[in-house]
């Protein structure tokens, strides 16, 4: 079984790091599908710490999670037809773009955020 650890870094630079609970880590890594966005086998997820510099919420600045969608031949098609958002939202990810929610944990498992924060933002999970 993968070991999963945790590391938080605050503003000021102080590191917190540790092992987490691998049975509860493990069925988040496995629910949220995140091996699909990292080689490794281990996978480090991240925690925020605070401090006074970043008024104690554990994050400073601001990152973007995105999704961008470019318009297709099919996808123009189903505009046309006036189809659901399902149905478009289903062939641009077929098409193959990522979601707000994928992007997000995309950039937690590389550390630029938490998956907890992806959640909160996107709503999704």
């Amino acid at each position: 079984m993968p070991t999963f650890r945790y590391k938080a870094v605050n503003a000021a630079g102080a590191v917190a790091t540790g092992e987490l609970d691998a049975a509860n880590e493990s069925e988040i890594v496995d629910q949220m599908r995140l091996h699909r966005f990292s080689a490794e086998q281990d996978i480090t997820l991240y925690r925020p710490i605070g401090c006074a510099q970043c008024a104690h919420t554990g994050y400073t600045g601001r990152i973007s999670i995105m999704e961008m969608l470019p318009v297709s031949d099919p996808l123009r098609s189903l505009v046309m037809k006036h189809a659901g958002a399902t149905e478009l939202r289903n062939q641009a990810v077929a098409e193959g773009m990522l979601t707000m929610y994928e992007d997000g944990l995309r950039k937690a498992v590389r550390g630029i955020t938490t998956f907890e924060e992806v959640l909160r933002v996107t709503r999704e999970g």
